[in-house]
């Protein structure tokens, strides 16, 4: 009988081929990605690529070395693997090497699968958009498509980015991040397809290249987040974390970080109302913002960025605005109130939404005086240590330029400090950037 006649929870182990650098998995449970797969296989050798089969349960695994793959068939072939609950049996392949799924690259897609798993919060396009598209590298600076569907108790997505750059860099830094505070953890991996079908813009996809397409909003006719029931019951809350505009910081130094270096930072991702930092917990503060998307976006930027020697803790808090607040004459310190004039300018994208960037080492500023030199501008980088290079340039008729730090962590820093300070008669403005020196 040919082996893969077998069904695939049969218990019977055929006989495998000749010893080869691919191993053939079947009886994969839907729910385990790739990525476990990977993780326990590379206790026997570097893995190449992973990739899925038509049939959803089987899976062709690529070692870099046939010793490698040798090994991880004598561990396995007998008793077969067990990931979870579930038994995966193995033989060797009858490939020596796994084809290229595109001209990119062997392994590389533009387009990404993610599986959310340890779901309890609505995931709609928006959320996706919002951790994604920092790392897009088109100039209209989102992801290209966007589609969400239900796999099992997991919710999967599959992105299409304008290029295998964008995706590869998003694959590499989220690949097992937690989209909120210990749960809805994304899985990724690539996908085999070439592109994306998307027939209509709603809250389940979107394609960011044809803002023409029908719409269907979702239930509160609104491209923002909104109530979700599902039959899973406890999996999901209604409205998620971005039900307030207010988000909770902590764990930054007291002694070095006040009300304005946080909303230097804040401010990146959308207009801050109020900061008000805890007067029992001097490391805690709650910043309102003017509403739910913007604190949503701010907690995805900036949960667990490094600063200061430390990791900064981000999430949404249930409060609907801040309490007791003094008002803008009041001379508490702990407490300031902001003003749309202190606010950044608000920049859109195509699809509507604000253009941001994740932290990196490289900060874009603006408003610089027309004379301002490439070393005025160093030195007053310098006392706050880390900086690397600058660079000024003209756009249009003004001059702008980026600077370029040793660390995410010192770019960080100087944001906190330097964002709306004076330099050559100058307030500069300072933003996280994509581009490089």
């Amino acid at each position: 009988m040919n082996p893969s006649s077998y069904p695939s929870n049969s218990r019977h182990i055929p006989e495998s081929p000749n010893p080869s650098k691919v191993v053939h998995l079947r009886g994969v449970s839907p729910s385990i990605t790739p990525n476990e797969i990977v993780k326990v296989a590379e206790s026997c050798g570097a893995v190449v690529t992973c990739a899925q089969l038509r049939n959803v349960s089987q899976y062709l695994l690529q070692f870099q070395d046939i010793n490698s793959a040798t090994r991880f068939y004598n561990t396995y072939a007998q008793s077969g693997l067990r990931i979870r609950d579930s038994t995966i049996y193995v033989q060797y392949s009858i490939r020596q090497e796994i084809s290229p799924r595109s001209s990119d690259g062997p392994g590389h897609s533009r387009i990404l699968h993610v599986t959310i798993s340890n779901v309890q919060y609505d995931i709609n396009v928006n959320v996706l958009s919002q951790i994604f598209n920092q790392y897009d590298t088109s100039p209209r600076q989102t992801v290209n498509k966007l589609v969400i569907f239900q796999k099992m108790e997991d919710v999967q997505a599959l992105i299409e980015f304008s290029s295998v750059e964008g995706a590869q860099r998003a694959k590499q830094i989220l690949n097992g991040k937690n989209i909120y505070s210990n749960c809805c953890t994304l899985h990724i991996e690539d996908s085999p397809l070439q592109n994306l079908d998307v027939r209509e813009n709603s809250m389940r996809s979107y394609d960011y290249t044809n803002p023409s397409l029908p719409q269907n909003p979702g239930p509160t006719g609104q491209s923002g987040y909104y109530m979700s029931y599902s039959s899973q019951g406890s999996n999901f809350q209604q409205g998620g974390p971005t039900r307030n505009p207010v988000v909770l910081v902590s764990k930054f130094p007291a002694d070095r970080v006040g009300c304005d270096q946080l909303f230097n930072l804040f401010s990146n991702y959308g207009t801050i109302i109020c900061i008000k930092i805890l007067f029992n917990k001097p490391e805690t503060a709650l910043i309102q913002f003017s509403d739910a998307n913007e604190a949503s976006r701010a907690v995805v930027a900036l949960r667990g960025i490094p600063m200061y020697g430390r990791t900064l803790d981000v999430s949404s808090s249930r409060h609907p605005f801040i309490k007791n607040n003094p008002g803008p004459d009041s001379n508490d310190p702990n407490t300031r109130n902001y003003d749309r004039t202190q606010n950044r300018s608000v920049k859109l994208t195509m699809s509507g939404q604000r253009n941001t960037a994740a932290p990196s080492d490289t900060l874009h500023i603006s408003n610089i005086s027309p004379t301002l030199t490439d070393s005025q501008l160093y030195n007053h980088f310098a006392p706050a240590g880390g900086i690397e290079a600058v660079k000024i340039y003209e756009q249009g008729s003004k001059k702008m330029a980026l600077a370029k730090f040793k660390s995410v962590s010192a770019s960080v820093e100087a944001m906190c400090t330097f964002h709306n300070s004076t330099l050559d008669g100058k307030t500069i403005r300072m933003s996280f950037t994509r581009n490089t020196i």
